[in-house]
C-alpha cells in the first residue's frame, strides 16, 4: 500500500513539475488604444528567419524586416510591416528611427499599418517612430554559414494615411 502511494506521488510530482508548457510569444501593440497581436507562436517559430521576418547581418551593418497579420477583439484586422536597415552593426538598447514615407520613395526601408476602413484598404505610413532591439540570439547555423536569430524588442510610431490624411498612433509595441 505504501509503495502505491509513493509511486502515485512520484507520478504526480513529475507531471506537475516536469511538463511545462512551451514558451509562447507574439507581437503585440496598441493602435489608437485598441490592442492588437499576431498569432501565438511557439519558441521554435518566433525566430526572425522566414521571408517575412528577417534579421540579416551584412558588411558591418544589418537589415531588419517584420511583416505579419494582426487581430484585435475591437478593431479591424491589420497588417504590420517594419522594414529598415543600417550601415552600422546593431546595438542592443538603441532606438532605430523608422523610415518616413512609402516604399515607393525608397527601395527597401518602409514601415506601415495596412487596414480596411469603411470597405477601403488604407496604408498608414510612418511619419515618426522607432524600433529598439532588446535581445538578438543566434540559434541556428547551416553548412553555408547562414544564421537564424531570435529577436525581441519594442516599437512605437505615428502613421498617416497618405490620401485621407488620417493619423494613427501605435504604442506599446513588443
Amino acid at each position: 500500500m505504501m509503495r502505491r502511494i509513493l509511486v502515485a506521488l512520484a507520478i504526480v510530482t513529475v507531471i506537475l513539475t516536469g511538463c511545462s508548457k512551451p514558451d509562447k510569444s507574439y507581437v503585440s501593440m496598441k493602435v489608437d488604444g485598441k490592442s492588437y497581436r499576431s498569432p501565438v507562436m511557439t519558441d521554435s517559430d518566433r525566430s526572425i528567419s522566414s521571408s517575412n521576418q528577417r534579421l540579416d547581418l551584412h558588411y558591418g551593418g544589418f537589415s531588419f524586416c517584420y511583416y505579419d497579420v494582426m487581430t484585435s477583439s475591437d478593431g479591424p484586422e491589420i497588417c504590420l510591416l517594419l522594414r529598415f536597415s543600417s550601415s552600422d552593426a546593431y546595438q542592443l538598447g538603441t532606438r532605430y528611427k523608422l523610415p518616413n514615407g512609402s516604399a515607393y520613395e525608397d527601395n527597401y526601408d518602409t514601415a506601415f499599418v495596412r487596414m480596411t476602413v469603411d470597405g477601403q484598404v488604407r496604408y498608414y505610413y510612418v511619419i515618426d517612430g522607432w524600433v529598439c532591439l532588446d535581445n538578438v540570439e543566434s540559434y541556428y547555423h547551416d553548412a553555408e554559414g547562414a544564421e537564424e536569430y531570435r529577436v525581441s524588442g519594442s516599437f512605437s510610431f505615428t502613421a498617416k494615411d497618405e490620401f485621407s490624411g488620417d493619423v494613427i498612433e501605435v504604442t506599446d509595441g513588443e
